[in-house]
């Protein structure tokens, strides 16, 4: 299920977006910053907070969605769970680590990116800041995106161990290397 939900995702997204591709009116400024261009017809600003809000919210519902019939599935296995095996317990502590990054994930935008989106928004209508303000404004947009991946690293067991055991080989093999290295070098002086 999670396959075709992202692929129509996707497009649900671009047709949203096709009036704005079309008119090539995304409300970006030439720099490339999204919200800092001044819509020329109502239209157009219509359709592109119609698709921004609607993408947003839409997707946090159905992530929410996601979550609650995971908590739900959760809930049932954990009253089970006496007869259950030591494996499965592994699957249970591996099922809360999702749910948690899933809503720390879920939250994260709504703090960084609601204030910008809201003070973006008054600039179409107010542009009274400089540039460079609407820039620091639209700056914790994509924090919540670089920290996804360190979120999930951080908070689900098997990815942290696995990801320490990247990092300890790496640091293990370097050392050898070198030392490799430098007792070729004063073997082929020997030579």
């Amino acid at each position: 299920m999670t396959l075709p939900l992202i692929v129509g995702w996707f497009f649900l997204s671009v047709i949203l977006n096709l009036p704005l591709m079309v008119n090539d009116a995304f409300g970006e400024d030439p720099a490339g910053f999204c919200g800092a261009k001044k819509f020329t017809s109502v239209q157009l600003l219509l359709i592109y907070e119609f698709t921004a809000v609607l993408v947003y919210f839409g997707s946090l519902i159905v992530t929410a969605v996601y979550y609650y019939r995971l908590v739900k599935w959760l809930k049932r296995e954990k009253g089970s769970i006496r007869r259950r095996s030591s494996s499965n317990n592994d699957v249970m502590d591996y099922t809360s680590g999702v749910m948690r990054v899933t809503k720390i994930i879920t939250l994260l935008p709504l703090f960084t990116n609601a204030p910008s989106v809201i003070l973006t928004a008054g600039q179409m209508f107010l542009p009274v800041t400089p540039m460079w303000i609407n820039r620091l404004i639209l700056a914790p947009y994509f924090l919540s995106n670089a920290a996804n991946p360190w979120l999930t690293i951080g908070l689900i067991r098997p990815f942290r161990v696995r990801f320490l055991q990247l990092v300890s080989s790496a640091e293990d093999t370097t050392p050898r290397t070198v030392i490799m290295l430098n007792n070729r070098s004063s073997a082929m002086r020997r030579i």
